[in-house]
């Protein structure tokens, strides 16, 4: 069994050194929910969601498939300047265990969100991602979810992708913004999105408590 681990926590577990083929595991970071499908080159192509239910220190596991006869198929879907996700209303099997979306507690803040269970410190507990915007590039006017991606391009929500009627395939654009906040920005290499930004706690976080981030 070969390993490969990624930025910011996830594993991909192959039986080729080229961890490409129709049996590539990529485990998330609770070592517990996972995609299993075909990888190119460590680059998934498509997977659906399995769950791995034993593992051992020698990194064997068994995993068990999802049941559901529709078998929810997750394409590797990168972002460009103009198109962030190929199936914004697909939700992330990971993300959707650990928040969910509902009216902030903050004042006029509009939507939050908000952990649904307890999370305990330096957990990934939910995606960014977005448009990738060039600095040198790009002259239109930033959106409110505008974030810093690298030292030339930005992650960028636009207002009318915004909402989870429109988009819910990664959720921390939702996160308000607070001087005291629970979690942290990091990147993260993820399966369907390639590179992009994460929201990481920085303290052990209840459930029902909204989750924040400094956006300044």
């Amino acid at each position: 069994m070969f390993v490969k681990k990624m930025p910011g926590g996830g594993v991909l577990y192959s039986d080729t050194s080229q961890f490409s083929g129709n049996n590539i595991v990529y485990v998330y970071p609770d070592n517990r929910t996972a995609l299993k499908g075909h990888f190119d080159k460590a680059e998934m192509v498509s997977s659906s969601f399995c769950e791995v239910v034993w593992q051992t220190c020698s990194k064997t596991f068994m995993i068990v498939e999802n049941l559901d006869p529709c078998k929810e198929i997750f394409e590797y879907s990168p972002a460009t300047k103009i198109l962030f996700c190929s199936s914004p209303l697909q939700s992330d099997p990971y993300e959707e265990q650990l928040v969910e979306v509902k009216d902030s507690l903050i004042v006029d803040a509009g939507q939050g969100l908000f952990a649904k269970k307890d999370v305990e410190q330096g957990t990934v507990i939910s995606f960014y991602n977005g448009v990738r915007v060039d600095h040198d590039e790009d002259d239109t006017s930033p959106s409110d979810y505008n974030i810093a991606f690298d030292t030339t391009h930005d992650i960028d929500v636009p207002d009318d992708m915004a909402r989870t009627e429109t988009y819910k395939a990664t959720l921390a654009h939702k996160a308000c913004h607070s001087f005291d906040p629970n979690c942290d920005f990091e990147f993260y290499h993820h399966p369907r999105f390639g590179p992009i930004r994460c929201l990481v706690t920085t303290r052990r976080v209840a459930k029902y408590e909204e989750v924040t981030v400094n956006y300044r």
